[in-house]
């Protein structure tokens, strides 16, 4: 079981992460910035737009398998094959979960702050407009030659998340982190595709544990009917609600 634990926070953190000699006063605002990113992937306008999205796609890496995200408002789920195993995790509104062939658990904490930061549909991009932890922009610096301006997101709980966006064109083309479910740097670089005017990360290829994969969405689908209840937390964590509900009285 902890082999799937372990390879259910690894792939879910993919979806759902040296500074240059300028000085602070000559880069652009936080804010500035990640607005360029949403306007690069095709304005604010056009993701308000997207009320529900289907991703589904093919990883290799450590474990070869397939990938199915859905997402509605706030709400999401990814459910993985890998390995033989079934895998799944989301967030219903109120509580961030996992599944693991017969284990359930409601994610807290610091490991929430993780899947939070971590799993950005294009719609969730807009809320890092009203982020809860703290921004900072960081520096410019260089990736394959190309010119990039790093974020860093810091998390209520103390993760700490890098984004960089290429100076050019606005868009994000690597994450790197350290975060509370692997306890280890993880990078994420990123291609797009546009389907319907809009920017979606298609391909991600990460580096994690000394391992490394990719992770590609062959099929897209913007605004498709999904029924709510796909969304909601599944059977199976009755008893978790209530230790966590007790813990809290």
């Amino acid at each position: 079981m902890r082999l799937a634990s372990l390879i259910c926070r690894l792939y879910t953190s993919l979806v759902l992460l040296a500074t240059g000699a300028y000085g602070q006063d000559d880069l652009p605002s936080a804010d500035a910035i990640i607005r360029d990113y949403i306007d690069a992937l095709g304005s604010e306008m056009s993701l308000l737009g997207i009320e529900s999205l289907r991703m589904r796609g093919t990883y290799s890496g450590p474990a070869a398998g397939t990938i199915d995200f859905k997402s509605k408002g706030d709400k999401w789920i990814v459910q993985m094959g890998i390995a033989g195993l079934s895998i799944s995790s989301g967030f219903d509104g109120k509580y961030y979960w996992r599944q693991a062939n017969n284990s359930n658990q409601i994610v807290q904490g610091r490991e929430a702050d993780d899947m939070k930061s971590y799993f950005q549909s294009p719609t969730q991009i807009l809320n890092w407009l009203e982020y809860d932890g703290e921004i900072r922009v960081v520096g410019e610096s260089e990736f394959e030659g190309v010119l990039v301006y790093q974020l860093e997101f810091k998390t209520k709980s103390g993760s700490i998340v890098n984004h960089f966006f290429d100076k050019s064109n606005g868009l994000l083309i690597k994450t790197t982190s350290k975060n509370a479910s692997l306890s280890q740097t993880q990078t994420l670089q990123y291609e797009y595709r546009e389907i319907q005017g809009i920017k979606f990360i298609s391909k991600t290829r990460f580096e994690v544990a000394n391992q490394s994969g990719e992770l590609e969405y062959d099929e897209i689908e913007i605004n498709p009917e999904l029924d709510d209840q796909l969304l909601e937390l599944p059977d199976g964590f009755e008893d978790e609600i209530k230790r966590i509900e007790r813990e809290k009285n």
